[in-house]
């Protein structure tokens, strides 16, 4: 770990800027890859700009340094050719495996994930709700997609209650469900009201069972499709329509999940070093899952889609027709 974290250093000061590198700088801030420390120093990323197909550009910002529009003399850019991208994304990307030299790992067991996330509860906020989360854009998400939870509500992978701030008096109940206790208990210490209830159990598996088809108004899951690999999140999905009121009834589900960047670049590192990031710390997750099309897998409908931090995060709002 000291090794990555010296390594993770190196990469992201601006004078070793590429591609690569950039990506790496993104998702390490990503809830995904919360095995970074929080005093760890990532840079502050302004904006990301493509110029033309032949000659691409990568902007980043560090320390007190301005957006590129707004004072161009006081902005450090660097403009990357073709060829030198491609040789600095083989050579940038070779080194996480190198050093991330781990057996691949495409889900987390049920089991394995109630013992993991029972240690992670109590830096899960830091890490995962934190300033780096804010940043990317994480709470405006959060808030603009659960203000349409209504009715009665279930929430899978609810963790330590990092959503219930963003819940409104549309919601007529609440239903936390996670496969860690350790979580719940952390969401106890933030809930009120006694329309809350706190539920163990496995999203994959047991839905149907512990509350019957056609329940639910909304169904909500943040950021956890990906701990339960491909397999595990079609079967969590297919469970979660189960337990959804169909359309017609007005019931929905509402998703805010890691997914593959629709920058290629960016797209292309993820599936590079997903296995590798998922076992060096990373909570199990997957980071390049590709979560629209699970989705329809599940035979759901995606009445909207949205991406943000370069499409490394999308929401999801889906029906049950």
């Amino acid at each position: 770990l000291r090794v990555a974290r010296k390594y993770l250093r190196m990469l992201i000061r601006p004078q070793l800027l590429n591609a690569a590198a950039f990506a790496h700088a993104i998702l390490v801030a990503s809830p995904a890859a919360s095995f970074i420390s929080p005093s760890s120093p990532i840079p502050q990323i302004s904006q990301i700009i493509s110029v033309s197909s032949t000659r691409p550009r990568l902007y980043m910002a560090t320390g007190h340094e301005k957006h590129p529009n707004s004072d161009k003399r006081n902005v450090k850019t660097r403009e990357i050719d073709n060829h030198q991208i491609n040789r600095r994304i083989f050579v940038s990307s070779v080194i996480p495996i190198l050093h991330f030299n781990t057996p691949p790992s495409y889900a987390l067991t049920p089991p394995s994930a109630s013992t993991d996330y029972d240690t992670y509860s109590g830096t899960y906020d830091v890490l995962d709700g934190g300033v780096a989360a804010t940043n990317l854009g994480i709470a405006d998400a959060r808030s603009r997609v659960l203000s349409l939870a209504s009715g009665k509500v279930l929430e899978i992978g609810a963790g330590t209650g990092l959503n219930l701030p963003f819940y409104t008096e549309k919601m007529t109940s609440l239903t936390l469900l996670d496969i860690s206790s350790g979580m719940l208990s952390r969401a106890r210490e933030k809930a009120s009201g006694d329309n809350i209830s706190f539920v163990i159990g496995d999203a994959t598996s047991e839905l149907v069972k512990q509350f019957g088809s056609g329940t639910f108004d909304t169904v909500v899951d943040t950021f956890s499709l990906c701990v339960m690999g491909n397999e595990g999140a079609l079967k969590c999905l297919q469970e979660m329509k189960e337990v959804v009121k169909p359309e017609r009834e007005g019931g929905r589900i509402l998703l805010i999940e890691n997914s593959k960047s629709s920058n290629p670049f960016l797209g292309w590192y993820q599936d590079l070093t997903a296995e590798a990031a998922a076992t060096a710390g990373g909570k199990g997750c997957l980071y390049n899952q590709d979560v629209g099309a699970l989705i329809r897998r599940a035979g759901l409908k995606i009445v909207n889609e949205d991406e943000f931090a370069v499409g490394i995060f999308r929401s999801f709002i889906c029906v049950k027709e």
